[in-house]
């Protein structure tokens, strides 16, 4: 009779590490003032108020206003890995959509494209496109403008349950509004950057 030969152990599976590549200088700092100019520019409040406090427009008996959605940035694409230059990409979202009478539609196509058959739909897309051109215009020169005042930038960590209960959830992006199943000790904390009259 032969002898058995030992079963092999199954290999452990290796946790998976998720990289977080920390951006350029140059790229935090103008993703923290796009930020605030985004959100002076489009008259919106970024994040939710802070826990227990109103939305800050006065009216306390509306229930629509409690009950909004706040306002995130997504989590910044590390675009400066692939590019090779500093660069970054992001994305605003205002919540939901509420009628259509003011909606700017951005095209699809490149501008100065018509849609199919010709119709009425052409002017329309022309002046989304003038206006499209105009915001991001304004969007620029409200960033130009701070980047020559030459703000400080001011950055602390704190706990997050604190810095919420405190600031809201403005400092927050789409990927940090909620926590892991089973959060490590660096989820409960958070490092806030902070510009006078800006944004935090």
């Amino acid at each position: 009779m032969s002898e058995e030969q030992p079963k092999k152990e199954p290999k452990k599976k290796k946790d998976r590490v998720i990289v977080k590549p920390t951006p350029p200088s140059t790229v935090s700092t103008a993703l923290l003032i796009l930020r605030g100019a985004i959100a002076g520019v489009l008259g919106c409040p970024i994040g939710g108020p802070p826990q227990g406090g109103d939305s800050g427009d006065g009216d306390n008996g509306d229930e629509n206003n409690s009950k909004s959605e706040p306002i995130v940035f997504s989590l910044m694409q590390p675009s400066f890995i692939k590019d090779g230059y500093p660069s970054g990409k992001f994305s605003l979202s205002l919540g939901k959509k509420n009628g259509t009478a003011c909606t700017l539609h951005i095209p699809s196509k490149e501008e100065g494209d018509t849609t199919e058959g010709g119709n009425d739909n052409d002017n329309d897309n022309e002046n989304d496109a003038y206006t499209k051109s105009q915001l991001l215009d304004a969007i620029e020169n409200a960033a130009n403008r701070i980047i020559s005042q030459n703000l400080p930038i001011t950055t602390f960590t704190m706990d997050r349950e604190a810095a919420i209960a405190k600031y809201g959830t403005i400092m927050l992006d789409q990927s940090q509004m909620r926590l892991p199943k089973k959060p490590k000790p660096e989820d409960l904390v958070l490092t806030i950057a902070y510009v006078d009259g800006l944004y935090l």
